[in-house]
């Protein structure tokens, strides 16, 4: 008899608002959002539609003027929502970590990569000696191929190439094993050779380990190669959720489908034009009565419904139903393409 996946995280109608001198925005729209023990779960949209503070929610690392609302964040049952600061400073590090943009930032530029890398496994490891904690750290540079890992461990930083950097970030966010891991555009600021070997080392830790993964990024090709499930964000709300295959073969929402319809395909004529979608991102102080995207969108532009009814999240899919879309038109859009 088969098993039913573990939950590592459940987010449960969750509502971050900046409360601002301009208003008040809602970055995160009563977001709800599935990770299973490992599984890697893509996050993707244009800038601005809410990834990065759906991320910072989770992790609890909302400051003023933004604040979370409403909802739940369980992470292996327990809702960090209800937790304070120093509890919430002994999960994150052990049982969920995080990946930034720029490891140049992230990284304290007057540490020693290797004290960095030894600061997290003792915090979270008491009774650890400071040389146990020196060895386990070489290892972790072994494991993301830092080359002379022992010797590296008294660089600096700015002493490595930002490929290597976020190398050093990879083997920060392993160090105690977490259930969870999130990475925020954690290639960005790489080149493309670059940013394949660090994806190539990722992918292979998180699958040896069972991690769970929440990867956030703009590059649709990163999430097709290496995402299990994608969940499509506009103006803060996730308006597209399938396994990958499904939704790359069979996207429901016109959000989607205009996201990949703008990704160049060397397998496909055009005349030299690239697919843009119209218009801007609606400001989250402003929002359309109906639905975000029907401005902006070529099928429902126009239309009543649309303009004056908010959609609601509808079921296309015909396995468990895993693919969600929160479209008026969603079935009429997915029977179309059977």
């Amino acid at each position: 008899m088969a098993t039913e996946p573990e939950h590592v995280l459940s987010v449960r109608d969750l509502r971050t608002e900046f409360h601002t001198e301009n208003g008040i925005f809602p970055a995160v729209r009563d977001v709800s959002l599935d990770v299973y023990r490992g599984r890697q779960v893509g996050i993707v949209g244009e800038s601005g539609s809410g990834k990065s503070a759906l991320a910072l929610s989770i992790l609890g690392l909302v400051r003023p003027p933004g604040r979370i609302m409403s909802g739940q964040v369980l992470l292996n049952g327990r809702d960090l929502c209800l937790l304070k600061e120093t509890q919430l400073n002994s999960v994150r590090g052990r049982e969920v970590s995080l990946i930034f943009q720029d490891p140049m930032t992230a990284l304290d530029p007057v540490k020693t990569i290797g004290k960095q890398i030894c600061e997290g496994i003792l915090h979270h490891n008491r009774g650890t000696s400071r040389r146990e904690a020196r060895r386990r750290a070489i290892h972790l540079l072994e494991d993301v191929e830092v080359p002379a890992a022992a010797q590296r461990m008294n660089s600096y930083p700015h002493e490595f190439s930002g490929g290597m950097r976020q190398r050093v970030m990879i083997a920060i966010a392993i160090a105690n094993e977490p259930d969870l891991i999130i990475a925020d555009e954690p290639t960005t600021a790489l080149d493309v050779t670059t940013q394949a070997q660090v994806l190539d080392i990722f992918e292979s830790l998180v699958r040896s380990r069972g991690t769970a993964v929440i990867l956030i990024t703009h590059n649709l090709g990163i999430v097709a190669e290496f995402c299990d499930e994608v969940r499509v964000m506009y103006a803060g709300r996730i308006v597209e959720s399938a396994d990958t295959r499904t939704l790359f073969r069979n996207p429901v929402h016109p959000y989607t489908e205009s996201l990949l319809r703008s990704v160049p395909r060397p397998d496909q004529a055009h005349d030299g034009k690239l697919f843009s979608i119209a218009g801007l991102p609606p400001s989250l102080a402003r929002l359309p009565a109906g639905c975000s995207f029907e401005p902006r969108c070529i099928a429902g532009r126009g239309k009543p419904l649309c303009q004056e009814s908010r959609p609601k999240t509808t079921s296309v899919g015909e396995v468990h139903a895993s693919h969600l879309a929160e479209c008026h038109f969603a079935r009429e859009r997915h029977e179309a393409q059977s």
